[in-house]
C-alpha cells in the first residue's frame, strides 16, 4: 500500500491481537484500519513460547488455516518439530495469538533444514506474507482471479532440502479445476514456479 505526500504509518498492537495501522499525512485525518497480523509477525510472536515449550527445537513451517477471507489471512498455523519428544507439533495462532495444538505426529527426526531455530535466534529477513501475495499477483494471480473468479486458497512457508525457504500461494475456484500456484524465493521473491491447472466449470 502506497500513501502520497508526507505519509506516515503507525504500528500498534490491538487488545484482540490484530494491528492497528493509521495513515497520517496529507493534511487528513488519519484513517485507522484493523488487519491481522502477518505470517513472519505471527512467527516473531510465537517464538518466545515456543522457545520456552521447546527449547532446542526448530520451526519447520508457517501456512494458513482454512479459507482466507479475500486476501486476509486471520489464522496461521506454525510448524514445529520437538526432537525431545520426537514429534512434529502444529500451533493454531488466530490474529497472531498462540492457541492449542492443531495437529501433531510422531517424527524422530526432520528431513528437512528449519526455518528458525528455537535457541534465540531471531525471525530471518525473509519475504512476509502480503509482499508475497503482491508478487504472486505481479506474477500472474490478479489477471488469473480477475479471469476464472478464482480467490486465494493458502499461503504457506517451507525449506527444501537445499535449505532453500519458499512460498508457496495457491488460487482456486470452488467447484471448477481452474487452479493457480505460485511458488516464490522466500528470501528475494524471485519467482520459481507458476502452475496453472484447467478452466473448466
Amino acid at each position: 500500500m502506497q500513501w502520497s505526500g508526507q505519509s506516515v504509518i503507525a504500528l500498534a498492537v490491538a487488545a484482540s491481537g490484530a494491528l492497528l495501522v493509521t495513515a497520517c499525512g496529507g493534511g487528513a485525518k488519519g484513517a485507522t484500519v484493523l488487519r491481522p497480523p502477518t505470517a513472519l509477525e505471527v512467527l516473531a510472536r510465537a517464538l518466545p513460547e515456543l522457545t520456552r515449550r521447546h527449547p532446542g527445537g526448530v520451526i519447520e513451517a508457517v501456512y494458513s488455516v482454512g479459507i482466507p477471507r479475500a486476501t486476509s489471512i486471520d489464522e496461521w498455523a506454525v510448524q514445529v518439530w520437538a526432537p525431545d519428544a520426537g514429534r512434529m507439533l502444529d500451533y493454531r495462532t488466530v490474529r497472531g495469538q498462540l492457541q492449542g495444538l492443531l495437529a501433531q505426529a510422531t517424527l524422530s527426526a526432520t528431513p528437512l533444514p528449519p526455518i528458525v531455530r528455537l535457541d534465540g535466534e531471531v525471525v530471518p529477513n525473509l519475504v512476509d506474507s502480503d509482499q508475497a501475495l503482491a508478487l504472486a499477483d505481479d506474477a500472474g494471480a490478479s489477471r488469473f482471479t480477475r479471469e476464472t473468479g478464482a480467490r486465494l486458497r493458502s499461503m504457506s512457508l517451507s525449506t527444501r532440502r537445499d535449505g532453500q525457504v519458499v512460498w508457496s500461494i495457491s488460487f482456486t475456484k470452488p467447484g471448477t479445476q481452474s487452479q493457480l500456484t505460485v511458488r516464490l524465493d522466500a528470501m528475494s521473491g524471485t519467482l520459481l514456479e507458476r502452475i496453472e491447472g484447467g478452466a473448466g466449470t
